[in-house]
């Protein structure tokens, strides 16, 4: 069962080619794309090969998924077009964004939002959501992008 976190993100997912899931952890955002067929290919990526395991048996049956063993998007040879990333701070999600130009960002930074959305907009991104939800007892940020230039 998807928290309430999780849910509000996956349903910003807009339907694109290839997903991706950076710091997957269980791979329950990837089965929702998946599920839902909002992507044409899906890739769980996380640094943690244990936790990548989660997301593998929970993915055993779907074939087109990928599931990567990557410190952000650094063991992926393709930028994929909606790029979910859930639970890091502000100053990690801008280092695994890089230079790339990612059609559609899904973030909730842990920490230094007000860093992430003055970067995002300075390297070429417009906010398409904003939203503040409370899920658990603790605030989040679900922040929504695509790359405008």
């Amino acid at each position: 069962m998807l928290s309430l976190r999780l849910k509000t993100a996956c349903a910003l997912i807009p339907f694109c080619e290839i997903f991706a899931d950076i710091g997957c952890d269980h791979g329950m955002a990837v089965k929702f794309v998946l599920d839902n067929k909002l992507a044409k290919k899906a890739l769980a990526v996380d640094i943690s090969s244990p936790s990548l395991n989660k997301a593998r048996e929970l993915l055993r049956d779907y074939e087109n998924v990928e599931c990567i063993v990557s410190d952000g998007l650094k063991n992926v040879s393709y930028v994929p077009d909606v790029v979910l990333i859930l639970g890091m701070g502000g100053k990690n999600i801008l280092e695994i964004v890089g230079e790339n130009k990612i059609k559609t960002l899904i973030i909730s930074p842990q920490k230094n939002c007000d860093i992430v959305k003055t970067e995002l907009i300075n390297r070429g991104y417009k906010n398409i959501n904003d939203l503040e939800i409370t899920d658990k007892g603790k605030n989040y940020n679900i922040l929504k992008y695509i790359y405008a230039n």
